[in-house]
């Protein structure tokens, strides 16, 4: 009988250990729903790429890919496993593994279209003319790629513009500058704005002066330093400075 004790102890334990593994894993099944939910509601939009049903599709393989854990962690999620506005794109590996899971429930082009017009959109008020925008944007969205666009935060969860500052690499951000370069004028918008600040400018000669000096390759390095605020943005930025007040100064002599 003796012996028979602690084997009798063995199973009491084991059962209670199989019991409140049991609890865990509800415990875990009843968050990862709540997550899903609220993720799913949060995501749909009209005016984004999720419909309903693929937005139920994203929240599933985002939170199935993540895990709750990480997602609490990277505050994707409250403490009670509400979504947070965005959330997904807070970390940089949410951010890729959220856009892994949109592509994989909705059609890619179909997305990128969308995207592509909710950009436009929202460049309205912007300096560029919409067909230097629409160009612009075009370009962008087709050479950054959405899980870029995302991460870069150039566009929200649900694919429509960020109206918050963007963040993106550097990689992120000198396709941006390309796209932008080859679309406009860089120096005849630069020339507008400037113009307009300064009513004494003549403009044809300060134009015709940053044509000389400034050479693109400039524009295009400090361009970038500023879209993604590398090390030698200050540098970049005195740099071009200095060659755009010597023409402002040229363009405005008496």
């Amino acid at each position: 009988m003796k012996k028979a004790v602690p084997a009798a102890l063995g199973a009491l334990l084991l059962l209670l250990a199989t019991a409140c593994g049991g609890d865990d894993a509800d415990t875990n099944d009843a968050l990862n729903a709540t997550i899903i939910s609220s993720m799913s509601e949060a995501i749909t939009s009209p005016d984004g790429i999720l419909d309903a049903e693929a937005a139920a599709c994203v929240a599933n393989r985002f939170v199935d890919e993540v895990g709750a854990e990480e997602l609490l962690e990277t505050q994707v999620v409250s403490a009670d496993g509400s979504y947070n506005e965005n959330g997904a794109n807070v970390e940089a590996d949410t951010s890729r593994a959220y856009a892994d899971a949109v592509l994989a429930c909705v059609d890619e082009d179909a997305a990128a279209t969308k995207i592509r017009q909710n950009l436009i959109k929202g460049s309205a008020s912007s300096s560029l003319s919409p067909k230097d925008a629409t160009c612009f944007i075009t370009k962008l969205v087709a050479t950054a790629g959405i899980p870029n666009l995302m991460s870069s935060q150039v566009v929200t969860d649900t694919g429509e513009i960020n109206q918050n500052a963007a963040d993106p690499d550097l990689a992120t951000a000198e396709k941006s500058t390309a796209a932008l370069l080859e679309c406009i004028d860089y120096y005849a918008l630069y020339t507008k704005e400037r113009a307009a600040e300064n009513k004494d400018l003549d403009a044809a000669k300060f134009l015709a002066c940053l044509r000389r000096t400034v050479p693109e390759s400039l524009w295009s390095k400090f361009l970038t330093s500023v879209t993604a605020e590398t090390a030698d943005q200050p540098a970049l930025t005195a740099k071009v400075s200095e060659k755009t007040e010597a023409c402002t100064k040229l363009a405005t002599a008496k």
